[in-house]
């Protein structure tokens, strides 16, 4: 069965696809060649509920799909990674501020959120940002906004 994909906050340049969702459907689907059809995988997307609930991931196929029949896990990986290469720019942190807002509901990222993604990400994936964005928000008994956001990834306060 297939799990539920969570995005990451980004370690350097790449950002993390949790729990491998993706990497298991194109297992599930062409485990020879990991070569997976565009419109099948589109399809199955669909039915996880992908096209709402994880509009990236959706969104980021259909781009794919308009562009070749077939795709590799590799390939689909690369396409993220450049998508979301400048994280760090203010223009790419906005995406992620966004991204993670529309993944869990919100308009801003509240403490216990934040807290939430840490615990899905896994004791070994905790990186500084992640700590230092939910230290700010504690410390200062307020939600991360965007421009908040972008200034703690930049060690800006």
């Amino acid at each position: 069965m297939i799990k539920d994909a969570r995005i990451g906050i980004s370690e350097g340049d790449n950002l993390m696809l949790e729990d491998d969702v993706i990497k298991q459907a194109f297992d599930c689907l062409f485990p020879s060649n990991g070569k997976v059809n565009c419109k099948q995988m589109m399809e199955l997307l669909g039915e996880y509920h992908y096209d709402r609930d994880n509009k990236l991931i959706y969104d980021s196929m259909k781009e794919l799909a308009g562009k070749s029949d077939f795709i590799t896990f590799d390939e689909f990986s690369k396409h993220l990674n450049i998508k979301f290469k400048d994280s760090r720019s203010s223009e790419g942190s906005d995406r992620i501020f966004h991204l993670l807002c529309e993944e869990y509901h919100t308009e801003t990222l509240s403490a216990d959120t934040l807290k939430a993604i840490r615990k899905e990400l896994g004791e070994d994936k905790i990186n500084d940002d992640l700590n230092r964005l939910i230290n700010y928000s504690e410390n200062n008994n307020k939600d991360i906004t965007a421009n908040d956001f972008y200034k703690q990834l930049n060690n800006k306060n």
